[in-house]
């Protein structure tokens, strides 16, 4: 939702929204079995989160309603092939309903899904 942020590291494969008013963390949802490097989230007709980690797919999440448990997310809404070394960059966009993701990873060239 609006009032809250979304937080992961490496060194664990868990994905936290955090509540920006009280800095508690709200839920969480399991990524795989790796950690994450890099996350990018998108508010459009619904909320939208991408994620990723070293020698992984990207991951696409279509997030739940405001104030529902993230932990009932078991898979990913998409997988993408990520590129060939990993991920420094992620973002997201909405445009005409379609959800497009970007993806950089250190060389010059920007990958679009």
């Amino acid at each position: 939702g609006g009032d809250s942020i979304f937080a992961a590291c490496n060194g664990l494969p868990e994905i936290l929204e955090i509540g920006l008013t009280d800095g508690l963390t709200r839920s969480s949802l399991r990524s795989g079995k790796n950690g994450v490097t890099t996350l990018a989230a998108v508010s459009a007709s619904s909320d939208w989160l991408v994620s990723a980690g070293v020698a992984s797919p990207l991951k696409v999440w279509c997030l739940p309603a405001a104030g529902a448990d993230l932990g009932n997310l078991k898979k990913a809404h998409r997988r993408l092939k990520g590129p060939g070394s990993t991920p420094t960059s992620l973002d997201l966009c909405s445009s005409g309903g379609t959800i497009y993701v970007l993806c950089a990873d250190g060389t010059t060239q920007v990958e679009f899904y």
